[in-house]
């Protein structure tokens, strides 16, 4: 997987560059005319409650990985998740974080997620119930990196716009960074950038605008703390087309396309395919554009207030999606 590790970097530049120029015209801002008519349907209150992938390597070996699965009490609150996060660019099943069955309980304005006696995260609400302040400890068991993230949300008006996080990594010093976030003129996040000084992270997210949705999960990595609070649905990224590229790499003035950014992870997304809700159930990636021999299928299942996971209480444990087929029977 190494060898596929150095043609990743070695091309990365080259196909970030012919990709952005050959869809230049979705990443443009839309029109106001444009948004009034094209503009998606009405939001209709899905949440996803399940992400899972098919990676696919050479010589026809496949696998399945499950990202997130939750589970919620009889009063529909978040009870358990089981949950896996990786840094990998190219390797969906390499995950550093891994929890395998998350017990969620509250107290006050407090959420806490135990992984048995280890506390993994602790979130504090604000009073309208948004997420103000999180702490994450991803440390210590084997195949889990050793990571603390302490997080502060800041809304304008019902948008979230700024993320202070202070993260620790391993032996390394504690680095506080604040997160911007821009969106496009219909909702969608657009933008995550940490500021417009050489060698500042910028994130772009790239949507065809053609082609409204009701929602998409997509697949990508700012950090560990944010992908958790996703997958707990405390901190939303709205889509409301189909995501076509998530772009993340380090802000170089005068670099020239795409946006004086290096480009360091890069993912396309393809192949989309939709549920009954318009909402996006299945899409693939692909590593540089390079064939259908790298990549991966992820499966989204998403719970519409009696669809899906209709009797939670009965959803335990035992229940947890490892195949296909599994996920076929909950959600299809």
């Amino acid at each position: 997987m190494k060898s596929l590790n150095h043609l990743f970097k070695g091309g990365l530049i080259l196909s970030a560059t012919m990709l952005f120029f050959s869809c230049k015209r979705q990443i443009e801002e839309p029109l106001e005319k444009e948004v009034a008519a094209t503009v998606s349907s009405a939001s209709t209150g899905c949440k996803p409650t399940f992400l899972g992938a098919i990676t696919k390597r050479p010589n026809d070996l496949t696998f399945w990985t499950t990202l997130m699965q939750k589970w919620y009490d009889g009063n529909g609150r978040l009870s358990n998740i089981k949950a896996a996060i990786t840094y990998n660019y190219s390797e969906v099943y390499s995950n550093e974080f891994i929890l395998p069955w998350g017990v969620v309980t509250y107290e006050g304005n407090q959420i806490y997620v135990h992984d048995q006696e280890r506390l993994v995260l602790r979130v504090t609400l604000d009073a309208q119930q948004r997420a103000a302040a999180s702490y994450f400890y991803a440390q210590a068991p084997p195949n889990q990196i050793n990571e603390i993230d302490t997080s502060y949300y800041y809304y304008t008006g019902d948008r979230l716009t700024q993320i202070f996080s202070i993260r620790k990594a391993g032996s390394s010093p504690s680095r506080g960074v604040m997160y911007n976030l821009e969106y496009d003129a219909y909702g969608n996040i657009r933008k995550v950038f940490t500021g417009n000084t050489q060698g500042s992270s910028h994130t772009y997210f790239v949507y065809d605008y053609s082609k409204p949705v009701n929602g998409m999960f997509g697949y990508y990595q700012i950090s560990m703390a944010l992908r958790m609070m996703e997958y707990m649905d405390l901190v939303r990224f709205p889509m409301h087309h189909e995501l076509m590229v998530f772009l993340r790499g380090d802000y170089q003035p005068g670099f020239g396309y795409p946006n004086d950014t290096y480009p360091l992870f890069l993912w396309h997304y393809l192949d989309h395919e939709y549920n009954a809700n318009n909402l996006v159930e299945k899409y693939r990636t692909n590593v540089l554009g390079i064939g259908n021999d790298f990549g991966d299928t992820f499966y989204t299942g998403w719970d519409c207030g009696g669809t899906t996971n209709a009797d939670p209480v009965s959803r335990t444990k035992i229940s947890s999606i490892e195949s296909l087929d599994d996920f076929n029977k909950v959600y299809r």
